[in-house]
């Protein structure tokens, strides 16, 4: 029954794969806003850049490059596996142009540390994965920041959280995993640690917990490790019809003295089926980080593809992981259906406040 399983799954995975190759048109380059649709997208599919995914590691072997992070200095970190979300996912990471062109011979893949028994030891959910991942491998979903003149990379294996700390030829110095502790609250929480997002405070760096109910982990590089030594909170209410905001991108300056958020969340539309969604909001750039206004409506919204659909994956995904500010606007990377990696520029013009 297994091995028939998987046959079937190997004929959609090769049907699809020549229609990526081949470059068809894409199903989703185009939506447009549908009156009465709740919610409303601010931007259209037709504005998302992709990115090559041939000009990435390993394409002869490798078929899904998605949920990507990218930094000012165009240094992009990206998950890529053979199988759709298998247990060999690893973080790999490359060197993009302005025009958003992979630098030759600047894909690598980098180290994480990943221990199911370790994982999974303080985690009530232990059957949430359909496998069990071998040590080392089964890395996801990176946010990436610079500090201190390295790159700290922050990842989960599907069920908790691990962080990996690089020189900036993105060798890895240490890597190991963050354990929440007990006292932090998150609204949205099935037993898996999947959203911490990093960001700067000075010379000091934080992790974003939860923003419902706001809850940052102030850390400590001992050069051996990164502990987290604070725990800061305040209450807050968050008008955000469209289910609980959670994790998305390391943010970026704003205006001189606040920071631009942008976040993901989760909804079921008319049909039943679960949407994705991302926003942003705008906070004070000093702790506590004070809220001072948020978007009434998703920039994106996700819809299916025919390639996620053919292959069973979660689609209706657009997923947020890197926020860079450029000129008079940002450019957001992400994943889309779990296949793809695409950016959107955007400026003040396409938010409402």
């Amino acid at each position: 029954m297994q091995s028939l399983k998987r046959l079937k799954q190997q004929v959609k995975e090769d049907t699809v794969g020549i229609h990526l190759i081949t470059k068809v048109p894409r199903a989703i380059n185009f939506i447009p806003i549908e009156i009465g649709r709740n919610p409303v997208a601010l931007c259209e599919y037709k504005r998302l850049k992709y990115l090559d995914s041939s000009k990435l590691i390993d394409p002869l072997t490798n078929k899904y490059f998605y949920n990507a992070c990218l930094l000012p200095d165009n240094r992009l970190f990206y998950r890529v596996g053979k199988e759709p979300k298998g247990y060999e996912d690893r973080i790999a990471t490359c060197q993009l142009t302005d025009e958003l062109t992979v630098v030759e011979g600047s894909n690598k893949y980098i180290g994480t540390y990943t221990n199911w028994t370790e994982s999974t030891r303080t985690r009530i959910l232990k059957s949430i994965l359909p496998f069990v991942f071998k040590d080392g491998e089964h890395a996801e979903d990176p946010r990436a920041i610079i500090f201190n003149n390295h790159y700290y990379v922050f990842y989960t294996d599907g069920i908790s959280i691990g962080v990996a700390k690089l020189d900036m030829d993105c060798n890895t110095i240490y890597s190991h995993y963050l354990f929440c502790p007990k006292n932090a609250e998150f609204k949205f929480k099935d037993g898996r640690e999947k959203n911490w997002i990093p960001f700067l405070n000075g010379n000091k760096l934080f992790l974003l917990y939860s923003a419902e109910p706001v809850t940052y982990f102030e850390c400590k590089d001992t050069e051996r490790s990164l502990d987290m030594i604070v725990i800061h909170g305040r209450e807050e209410k968050i008008t955000w019809k469209f289910g609980y905001v959670r994790g998305g991108c390391p943010p970026a300056e704003y205006d001189s003295d606040s920071l631009l958020w942008c976040f993901h969340s989760t909804m079921k539309n008319d049909a039943g089926q679960l949407e994705y969604m991302f926003g942003v909001y705008v906070t004070d750039n000093t702790y506590p980080f004070n809220l001072r206004k948020f978007c009434k409506l998703p920039l994106l919204i996700g819809i299916a593809s025919h390639a996620s659909t053919a292959l069973s994956l979660q689609h209706r995904v657009v997923y947020p992981c890197g926020l860079v500010k450029r000129g008079e606007g940002w450019r957001i990377s992400m994943g889309v259906n779990d296949y793809e990696i695409a950016f959107l520029d955007v400026t003040e013009n396409d938010f409402l406040w």
